[in-house]
């Protein structure tokens, strides 16, 4: 990344970098193995569908749409 030399260089002489400096950087092996969103967010399995579809009581997914949703 390209670096900027400040406005004023005798106010402040140094060359600032456009990414933050000091901080800690984060490791990306800290993310790996971390599916749980993942798992959360696909939506539910086919056995969670149908046990849902049944409290309903509403034979597919189709049917519970057609009933909830207005045309």
């Amino acid at each position: 990344m390209p670096f900027m030399q400040a406005a004023n260089p005798q106010a402040a002489p140094e060359i600032l970098s456009m990414s933050p400096s000091g901080y800690p950087s984060a490791d990306i092996r800290a993310l790996l193995g971390h599916d749980e969103f993942h798992a959360r967010h696909i939506g539910p399995t086919v056995s969670q569908e149908a046990a849902m579809l049944e409290a309903l009581g509403f034979e597919s997914r189709q049917a519970l749409i057609r009933a909830t949703v207005p045309p």
